[in-house]
């Protein structure tokens, strides 16, 4: 008996398929970012405003 594997992907298949890859990769890494990116906007923020707080105590 032969067994024959009928799984072909015609262009559009492919396309749509690696669409979908892409944007779930790009949904994966903009989550991460948004994840890791604003608490460490705020750290940075307040660590500017602990900076310049020392600087004008110092001036003064």
């Amino acid at each position: 008996m032969i067994l024959t594997s009928l799984a072909y992907l015609g262009p559009g298949g492919i396309l749509g398929s690696l669409g979908s890859a892409l944007a779930l990769i790009g949904a994966i890494v903009m989550a991460v970012f948004g994840f890791l990116w604003y608490p460490m906007k705020r750290w940075l923020r307040a660590r500017k405003a602990r900076q310049q707080s020392d600087t004008e105590e110092a001036s003064v």
